[in-house]
């Protein structure tokens, strides 16, 4: 018998503790309204979710904005990173040549 209403006991405090938590939502749900009227985000955690997915989309869009973006071409029309090498021949007196080299390298 004793172990019936020991076990009768913990049931009530598990379900006085449910009750608990069920006005404790309800609560929750009624200042959710509330801040929803006043054109607030639900939640903190909806405002975190919103302004993470805000940064995310910007970020995203940044990011495409930067790959249509043109290289930068230095006056001689080739890419950073990159060089070009010219050489001109230049005749001085019949079979004669100078040979001028010409490194283009951008900044």
């Amino acid at each position: 018998m004793m172990a019936l209403v020991s076990e009768l006991s913990m049931n009530q405090a598990a379900a006085m503790k449910l009750q608990q938590e069920v006005k404790e939502k309800e609560q929750e749900l009624e200042q959710s309204y509330v801040r929803m009227e006043r054109g607030e985000a639900p939640n903190e955690e909806a405002e975190r979710e919103w302004l993470r997915m805000v940064r995310d989309d910007a970020r995203r869009e940044k990011e495409i904005m930067e790959r249509k973006e043109v290289p930068n071409v230095c006056h001689c029309g080739i890419l950073p990173g990159e060089f070009q090498l010219r050489a001109h021949f230049v005749r001085t007196m019949p079979g004669f040549f100078f040979i001028i080299v010409f490194f283009c390298i951008p900044v």
